[in-house]
């Protein structure tokens, strides 16, 4: 794999599912994942297929496909959302259905592959639905707690070709990018809603240091903050 170059930028734009809005913030943790994002989509004429990225959180892949200008069938996914598709379908006999609407994405990010383990059915409709995006040149994101050769219960044939893309071990945010994080939520809700919050610097550190095991929890606490400073 030819090395990439660390990114430093700030990147943000729309994606075409919801008018959502993501905020890249770039960090030394991120170094590899960070270009990775940006050969995927900036770079359109050079494609990674696929993506797999383990120890991550959702709220951060997604940035990988939120490019300036958005593919026109972006399908974002749980594991579990695909199975209980897959699921429906053949009860109320509609796969063909079912592998339209999965396989004519011009990109699919699938978060949590492990939920596949010991589901046979699922995990050949997976398989077919890999291959069907390949072969069309769509580009396939997907997201784990662990790398593929460590998927236990998860077919060979699936993680030989996870592994054959680019494979990411994206570690969890220090506490710098941790006060960062906040500090671009807290820019981005006072943007929106149009607020004149203000908070000092020691509640970004205090909210950073307490809280370390999950991002989503850290900027909830923050929005729990602003709401209640609302009321009071």
């Amino acid at each position: 794999m030819v090395p990439l170059p660390p990114l430093a930028l700030d990147m943000s734009a729309d994606t075409s599912i919801n008018c959502c809005k993501y905020q890249f913030v770039p960090s030394n943790v991120q170094t590899v994942t960070s270009p990775a994002a940006v050969v995927i989509f900036v770079e359109p004429p050079f494609k990674v297929v696929p993506v797999t990225s383990y120890t991550i959180a959702p709220a951060e892949i997604t940035v990988i496909v939120c490019p300036a200008t958005p593919p026109s069938n972006v399908v974002i996914v749980t594991s579990e959302k695909f199975t209980l598709d897959f699921v429906n379908s053949l009860r109320k006999n509609r796969t063909i259905e079912f592998a339209q609407q999965y396989r004519n994405s011009d990109v699919l990010l699938i978060d949590d592959i492990q939920f596949f383990r010991g589901k046979e059915q699922t995990q050949e409709q997976f398989f077919h639905t890999f291959n069907a995006l390949i072969e069309r040149g769509s580009q396939i994101v997907i997201s784990s707690d662990r790398p593929p050769s460590n998927l236990d219960r998860i077919q060979q044939r699936i993680r030989s070709r996870m592994s054959g893309g680019l494979v990411i071990d994206i570690q969890p945010p220090d506490l710098n990018l941790r006060i960062k994080i906040l500090k671009s939520k807290f820019e981005e809700i006072r943007t929106n809603f149009k607020e004149s919050y203000e908070l000092n610097e020691e509640v970004f550190k205090f909210l950073a240091s307490e809280i370390t095991s999950s991002v989503r929890e850290m900027v909830g606490a923050l929005n729990r903050i602003l709401a209640f400073s609302k009321i009071n």
